[in-house]
């Protein structure tokens, strides 16, 4: 006959802090993931203390405020994950009906290729039966859409960190880029995205604080074609340091021009009626943001 456990003889693991442990396993920063599960740092250091103690093992090796997961640590991701995905995967499965659910997110023009490959499509093969709704438009319309209930999610690039509905920022620097001789020619050409567009807005302003006089040479909101543009020299544009195109263009940076201000990469949605699984794809979204 099996041996039946007691109720006090079992340690339970508090899911909310296996999912704070995986995000502090991933990102290796209270700071930062407090700033994901919306808690206050001596709150997430009281949590992790507490898992911790109920396992009776050290999980992280603490340097110079890094943390780098123990042997036991490891061990613990490892199972974390599973019961993190069979929980979020219960929760889906029973708050849904026979019909496919919808998330419709929005994200501004030139991010769906850095959210697209690696978050998104993992959240996807993790829930097959949702059907994402994506819609790419500069980040001042998204968040008009957001608020006349057109969006469950918005992703946006914007010059400010708060926002009604925001919920998590990340401050993104901005480097230009282009071929180092356009900087010699007056007026200096620039690369643009329409009106509205934060990108637009903060090199214009950059420019004109700096006394620098341009022309813009090209007008896009397809940012295939801006990458295009700058690496066949036609004008100069920026790029954020999170850009996976920066990488493609570290030759042509051009520290010489004036410093431009940071942009925040903030992720809003509205506080009600929030399914589990659009909770669970901030989570992710959080993660990616960093």
């Amino acid at each position: 006959m099996n041996k039946i456990l007691l109720p006090q003889t079992v340690k339970n693991l508090p899911t909310d802090s296996l999912r704070m442990f995986v995000i502090l396993a991933e990102i290796k920063s209270i700071s930062a993931t407090a700033q994901i599960i919306s808690r206050s740092q001596p709150a997430v250091s009281l949590q992790l203390k507490k898992l911790e103690e109920t396992l009776d093992t050290t999980l992280f090796l603490r340097n110079k405020g890094t943390f780098n997961l123990t042997r036991n640590g490891e061990i613990l991701l490892h199972y974390a994950k599973q019961i993190l995905d069979l929980n979020d995967r219960f929760l889906h499965e029973l708050s849904q009906n026979a019909e496919q659910q919808s998330i419709r997110l929005g994200i501004p023009n030139d991010f769906i290729q850095q959210f697209w490959p690696n978050t998104l499509s993992s959240f996807n093969r993790q829930y097959p039966d949702i059907c994402f709704e994506i819609y790419e438009d500069l980040s001042v319309n998204l968040i008009n859409m957001l608020h006349h209930s057109q969006l469950d999610i918005a992703l946006t690039l914007l010059p400010k960190k708060a926002g009604k509905y925001c919920v998590h920022a990340v401050e993104k620097q901005l480097f230009w880029v282009g071929h180092a001789h356009l900087t010699e020619k007056q007026p200096l050409p620039i690369i643009s995205c329409f009106n509205g567009c934060s990108y637009r807005n903060n090199i214009e302003t950059a420019l004109k604080k700096a006394a620098i006089p341009f022309k813009t040479v090209l007008t896009t909101n397809n940012f295939y074609t801006i990458y295009d543009a700058i690496e066949r020299g036609l004008g100069i544009y920026a790029l954020l340091s999170s850009d996976k195109n920066l990488k493609n263009y570290q030759h042509c940076t051009l520290p010489q021009l004036p410093e431009l201000r940071p942009l925040y990469l903030g992720l809003h949605m509205k506080p009600v009626n929030v399914s589990e699984t659009i909770r669970t794809l901030t989570n992710h979204l959080k993660i990616s943001m960093q």
